[in-house]
């Protein structure tokens, strides 16, 4: 199908959208401002009309066919964030995967469900998420149980975006990658059946004291180096420092389609 000049596909017209909509959140509960008070993620359970709705939605919704679960998804989004999702990889997937993909319904759905029900337990004395700001070192560490927890509501889209940092929501790839949403289902799959580990999982901001001590001067001479044939990836590359310049986010476009 031709595209008219200008118009984007329906994927990256989604993807337009997507920010509009979370730039219009921003503002509306002050993300957008470089206070660090302000510089937080709230979760689900912070407001605690919204997460009656979704709490009583989720407990009572039970999906065995693929038509119960577009509508327990779409009405889920609708009473959340007002947005409707086409959950179209997820659905080739699902139908491509074996085992796993038959027990999607009878067992890894509910139990990502389970995950999302489990927020006020996970997290008693947290609302909220710190984001780790630019510019400030800090670490956050969050239980692998907690981990799960947030990539069950980023699977259902419940996650507001933060400010200066991109929103946590699976609804592009369970929409348009097949392999990328393999990987998720694998995910839940491996934690409903198998359970979940009790370590812990840190993540570090880290700064530079000095940035101008790295920089090049002048007539700074590049070291040797070596061009690999087609086939090599960065990672055979030993002992070497790397650097992504593929997009301004950590993580790049992992989460739409990079």
């Amino acid at each position: 199908k031709m595209e008219k000049k200008g118009e984007p596909s329906a994927p990256f017209k989604w993807q337009r959208d997507r920010e509009k909509t979370m730039e219009t959140e921003n503002a509306r509960e002050g993300r957008n401002h470089p206070d660090p008070s302000k510089s937080r993620v709230n979760l689900p359970h912070s407001d605690g009309e919204k997460w009656t709705r979704i709490s009583k939605f989720l407990s009572k919704s039970k999906a065995e066919k693929w038509e119960d679960f577009t509508k327990l998804a779409s009405d889920l989004c609708t009473k959340t964030r007002g947005e409707t999702f086409r959950y179209k990889a997820l659905c080739k997937t699902i139908d491509s995967m074996g085992e796993e993909g038959k027990e999607f319904f009878s067992k890894t759905l509910p139990f990502i469900q389970e995950l999302i029900l489990q927020l006020p337990v996970q997290f008693p004395d947290m609302k909220s998420i710190p984001i780790l700001r630019q510019g400030h070192a800090a670490t956050l560490t969050l239980t692998a149980h907690q981990c799960a927890v947030i990539l069950a509501c980023a699977f259902f889209n419940l996650l507001p975006g933060g400010w200066m940092c991109p929103s946590l929501d699976f609804g592009f790839i369970l929409s348009t990658s097949k392999e990328k949403t393999k990987c998720l289902l694998h995910y839940f799959h491996r934690l409903a059946v198998g359970g979940i580990s009790k370590r812990n999982v840190s993540f570090h901001r880290l700064v530079l004291k000095d940035p101008e001590k790295f920089k090049p001067q002048e007539g700074t001479k590049l070291t040797e180096f070596k061009v690999l044939p087609v086939g090599h990836m960065i990672e055979d590359a030993h002992g070497c420092l790397q650097a992504d310049f593929a997009n301004k986010w950590i993580g790049g476009g992992v989460l739409r389609g990079g």
